[in-house]
């Protein structure tokens, strides 16, 4: 056997098996075995791989053993006189391998080489090629200052940026995504160091080999597309902690003495720290750019306010003074103007203009004109007030009309102002209607969406890029960055629907579905045109978390009094035998009892301690006292709900109601629920 290609898998289920197949397709003339090493993964990896590549040799490992000691087992297990490391998310280009292969036998120098890694886009990945981590070089890449001058020698040293990717030349190490080595090589080395979980393990074998005076070689015509960090996605740890320590594990074993000292720890975790500040201040770089030219709007209007009231009013013009001294109404202003932008999500909408733009500045105004009464250094700057609101409407409005139009007319159509400025876009399944519905997007001009991906149970065949599973979603949303989720009626049913959005509640992304035969989903939604085609926005209240809020609130509260006025009922039927009884609320299975009594009311006042305790709610959906009922997985069960005081002629499946409940949630319709239940007793 020559070859032996080594996969350690971790719950990569919808990617490994485009790998296996780009190996398949490869121009190799040479004999070779595929083994798998699977990190007892949870996901339909093992079963997929037994059902469809029956050839490939599968080692199951009973725990997540992590990187280096799966390779250090897939190799042991394997038979070639050369080994390949490949990641179980990428896909190879024909002659990748055999461009690897031929660099190792063509020159005895080479111990380790590795090939040119783009992402799924095409685009170079960093990591393909790297420098030892020493102190300055980290410290330069940590504070980003390796992406700010990439191409000078001493800050873009860490991943050779100043040398072309497509040039082959000797680095300090390669992308354990795909590198190859020989056997013997392998044993000189003492394989991966397991200390190494995830991590750096291919960076210290690296730096092993150059320590045996070899040479690690990065080739510039060995392509692999690498779709990076796949199995992360799924971790049951955390991630960033398990890099650091295995940086600080690298630095005490290949790092100068001085790297050793524990006082340089503190230093390098704030370092990091501030490395993952920067990381999330450029995920939010577009939102934080368009609140900025809101804001940019009202320190304008207040700059202009001020002045020109003190000259109408007392015909003098002013000093500076005076700019702090209603600086409160400033910051007021701007912290109202955030807690109602974040309600509305007018910053995950793009620069399009609607009526929720200026509802915002009207509820900013009248919050402002409230709360300004507070302090008596500014309680009668209401006329100031109303000169900020007034220019603030028209600025916030000027300038999203200004990029828009300008946008329209392809005037300003470059990816930067795409990116930050347009709605980013996902979309879930890849029927015909939503092919149809991207193609429509992209090419009309006053559509301010740009497409980042799809969400597929696989990888499909459409020219969109494929961002993961449909499980992955969540995770996706702030990977991507993603603004709004668009849903086909017929690709995910109501049931997956409703799950999506209990996840994404509290989340600023909008989800959108595409109705099928043009059948209105939840008519609560708000309907977007996209020329012919329909798109219901879906925004159910009881899933937002501030009304979730306020009816744990007013259950606890009224349960809490409801159950201080009934006590001496409490402590007298304790006395009496308690009739046991087994509630079904959702999943999970709750003993309760039953008083003794002729009275229904006297019978349920034990549920007010479930109340209390959260496990039920005043109103909600209907009491399940058999395993084989229908039962909610959204809402919780209540002692009265819309399937007790609506009529059953009009509505028939109990899901309904409840869905009906959520569309329509306010604290008013609970109590307006209660009290009929209430007067439905009486009558």
């Amino acid at each position: 056997m020559i070859l032996s290609i080594i996969i350690v898998n971790y719950n990569t289920s919808h990617f490994i098996n485009q790998t296996i197949r780009s190996i398949s397709k490869s121009t190799l003339d040479i004999d070779y075995e595929i083994i798998i090493v699977d990190n007892n993964s949870n996901d339909q990896s093992i079963d997929l791989i037994k059902r469809q590549f029956t050839k490939v040799k599968l080692i199951e490992n009973p725990f997540n053993y992590g990187f280096s000691k799966a390779i250090n087992i897939g190799v042991s297990n394997s038979k070639g006189k050369y080994i390949l490391i490949l990641n179980p998310d990428t896909i190879l280009k024909k002659d990748t391998i055999s461009e690897l292969y031929k660099n190792l036998i063509n020159d005895s120098n080479i111990g380790v080489v590795g090939g040119k890694i783009l992402d799924c886009n095409g685009k170079f990945q960093l990591s393909s090629r790297r420098a030892f981590p020493s102190f300055f070089t980290s410290i330069f890449h940590i504070l980003g200052l390796s992406y700010l001058f990439p191409k000078t020698k001493l800050f873009g040293k860490y991943n050779y940026t100043y040398k072309s990717n497509n040039i082959s030349h000797p680095v300090d190490a390669v992308s354990g995504a795909c590198m190859m080595f020989s056997r013997n090589h392998f044993n000189l080395v003492g394989g991966f160091d397991e200390r190494y979980f995830l991590f750096f393990e291919e960076t210290d074998f690296c730096r092993e080999t150059q320590k045996l005076g070899k040479k690690v070689f990065y080739n510039g015509n060995a392509e692999t597309i690498h779709y990076r960090g796949e199995s992360m996605k799924t971790a049951s740890f955390n991630v960033d902690d398990v890099f650091f320590e295995s940086l600080l594990q690298f630095y005490k074993k290949q790092g100068p003495s001085y790297m050793r000292l524990s006082l340089l720890r503190p230093f390098l975790k704030f370092a990091y720290k501030l490395k993952q500040v920067v990381d999330t201040l450029k995920i939010n770089f577009r939102l934080l750019l368009q609140s900025f030219f809101d804001f940019l709007s009202i320190s304008i209007a207040y700059f202009i306010a001020i002045p020109i009231w003190y000259f109408i009013y007392y015909e003098h013009f002013i000093e500076n003074i005076y700019f702090i001294k209603h600086l409160p109404l400033l910051i007021s202003y701007f912290l109202i103007w955030i807690c109602v932008a974040s309600i509305f999500k007018i910053y995950r909408k793009g620069f399009s203009i609607d009526k929720e733009i200026a509802l915002v500045n009207i509820l900013v105004f009248f919050i402002s004109s409230t709360i300004i009464y507070f302090f008596n250094s500014i309680a009668y700057s209401r006329a100031i007030l109303f000169l900020i609101f007034f220019q603030t409407f028209i600025y916030s409005m000027l300038w999203r009309y200004i990029l828009s139009f300008f946008s329209s007319y392809k005037i300003l159509k470059s990816p930067k102002i795409v990116d930050v400025f347009f709605q980013r876009v996902a979309f879930v399944g890849t029927s015909n209607s939503m092919i149809d519905l991207i193609s429509k997007i992209e090419n009309q001009n006053n559509i301010y969406k740009n497409i980042v991906g799809y969400f597929d149970t696989s990888k499909k065949d459409v020219e969109n890029d494929y961002l993961g599973s449909i499980d992955s979603i969540i995770d996706s949303i702030q990977n991507f960055n993603i603004d709004e989720i668009i849903i086909n009626e017929s690709d995910v049913n109501e049931l997956n629907i409703f799950n999506l959005l209990s996840k994404v509640s509290g989340r600023s992304v909008i989800v959108k579905i595409l109705p099928s035969d043009g059948n209105i989903l939840l008519s609560k939604g708000l309907v977007e045109f996209i020329d012919n085609v329909s798109l219901i926005k879906l925004e159910l209240p009881y899933l937002d978390n501030k009304h979730r809020f306020v009816k744990r609130s007013f259950d606890f509260i009224f349960s809490f009094l409801l159950i201080l006025i009934t006590m001496p009922l409490h402590i007298y039927y304790s006395f009496y035998t308690l009739n046991h009884r087994r509630l079904f609320c959702g999943s999970k299975v709750i003993d309760t009892y039953n008083y003794s009594s002729k009275s229904k009311l006297i019978q349920k006042l034990p549920y007010l301690w479930l109340i209390l305790r959260g496990h039920i709610s005043f109103v909600g959906t209907e009491l399940s006292f058999n395993e084989s009922d229908e039962k909610s997985l959204f809402l919780l069960p209540g002692l009265t709900g819309l399937h007790i005081v609506s009529s059953k002629n009009r509505m028939i499946s109990k899901t309904k109601y409840d869905f009906y409940y959520m569309e329509n949630y306010s604290i008013l319709l609970d109590i307006e629920i209660i009290i009929r239940t209430i007067s439905n007793k009486w009558a």
